[in-house]
């Protein structure tokens, strides 16, 4: 039993790391870098944490994320587990387009006595972020179960 929940816990913790942690905050990263370009603009702009943090929203999917793993490290739970997996990374794709707002960042105020609007178009990282890493691993997922529920991976 330990075993089993070791196994899933490491294997859970590192499919989160690649699929979700690590894409996520090099691209929210990268959004807040090319904010901070522009001198005095709001500190509340510069990192668009409007009350919360991409720390904990991160914490909380790695948490789901890893007791999803153990979950389907169980052979009765197996089909569930994949399931809340496909569920956690489409989550935390609308919680990086949602945080970023679709991927364009919009700044127009007074700086040294100069209007300034500034627009930084970054969707397409979020987009590729979509297509090379929620895409193929929600397809394998959903490939998995069918596998499953079918008896032919068995």
């Amino acid at each position: 039993m330990f075993k089993t929940i070791i196994k899933g816990a490491l294997r859970g913790l590192a499919e989160v790391m690649v699929s979700i942690v690590i894409p996520i905050y090099v691209i929210y990263t990268l959004a807040t870098r090319y904010l901070s370009a522009i001198p005095e603009a709001p500190l509340i702009f510069k990192e668009i944490r409007p009350g919360y943090s991409i720390e904990e929203i991160i914490i909380v999917l790695v948490f789901l994320y890893v007791l999803i793993a153990i979950i389907e490290e169980h052979e009765t739970w197996r089909t569930l587990g994949a399931a809340l997996k496909i569920f956690i990374m489409i989550a935390g794709f609308l919680v990086l387009y949602t945080l970023l707002g679709g991927g364009i960042l919009n700044y127009s105020g007074v700086i040294e006595g100069y209007e300034v609007i500034a627009t930084v178009n970054i969707s397409i990282f979020i987009y590729l972020y979509g297509i090379l890493v929620i895409f193929p691993a929600v397809l394998a997922s959903i490939m998995e179960i069918a596998g499953k529920a079918s008896g032919t991976s068995e």
